[in-house]
């Protein structure tokens, strides 16, 4: 996620051929921070998305946690991960980082799957096939165990249609994993070129961020969601702000490195 990237110097070298991964390395010569909505939160303007280390892509979990601690050093300090990213093993990851570092600022974001597992959501789905309130406080339950802590965060769900904002039975169990202090913010993770489904989710005020795609190939979220989000002091944390392809042995892979 990146809202406004800070300084970088880059060095790129050619590949002679398309077999070769292209080489970019990057220096941040200093981090900045934002103010992550009404929650008042300070977050670093790049944090770590880490659905790289939940294992399908092949990830290693020692070079998983060499790259946390680089991030870490280099002043990131908020980490997206999720129930789906390995069922918790991209949380275990930063699990084991976060002991090597209990004096660093660490802010965590997760998300609740939806029960049927489909993405992306989709309107004909019914909320009790998605989201309904056992499901919510469960999946809360098993992140507080992977992440080994008494409150996430941000909970956040993995999709979203906004068929479902009227509905009582979800709004209600976000407002009591709030009121038990077992989360201390609750976030939606929008639909891939769907920004604005989401917009009357965001009116029932118990929505504190979105997580939405937005670079320089999509900046539709301009039109309505981020005037919405800034009305209602919503944050808003942007996926695939840097992105990259390189080869993989076995499929194209496209690289977040945000």
């Amino acid at each position: 996620m990146v809202a406004t990237a800070p300084t970088i110097a880059k060095r790129r070298t050619d590949a002679p051929d398309h077999s070769e991964v292209e080489h970019v390395t990057a220096t941040i010569v200093n981090m900045r921070y934002r103010t992550f909505g009404r929650t008042g939160w300070k977050v670093s303007e790049i944090g770590y998305g880490m659905w790289g280390m939940g294992g399908w892509t092949g990830s290693d979990d020692d070079e998983s946690l060499r790259a946390l601690e680089r991030a870490i050093a280099l002043g990131c300090n908020f980490f997206d991960t999720a129930w789906a990213y390995g069922q918790g093993r991209a949380s275990s990851c930063l699990v084991r980082c976060g002991a090597q570092h209990r004096d660093a600022t660490m802010i965590v974001a997760t998300k609740i799957p939806p029960k049927n597992m489909r993405w992306p959501a989709r309107a004909e789905s019914s909320i009790d096939e998605t989201y309904p309130a056992d499901h919510i406080r469960k999946l809360t339950e098993t992140s507080l165990e992977n992440l080994g802590v008494d409150a996430i965060d941000l909970q956040q769900f993995h999709v979203w249609s906004d068929t479902w904002a009227d509905d009582r039975h979800w709004q209600r169990a976000v407002d009591d994993l709030k009121r038990e202090k077992l989360v201390r913010a609750f976030g939606i993770s929008v639909n891939r070129r769907e920004p604005a489904n989401v917009l009357r989710a965001l009116e029932t005020g118990l929505i504190d961020s979105v997580q939405v795609v937005y670079n320089v190939f999509d900046q539709s979220p301009e039109d309505e969601l981020f005037p919405c989000c800034q009305q209602h002091d919503i944050a808003d944390h942007r996926a695939g702000a840097v992105r990259r392809r390189q080869p993989h042995r076995h499929a194209d892979v496209r690289v977040d490195l945000a």
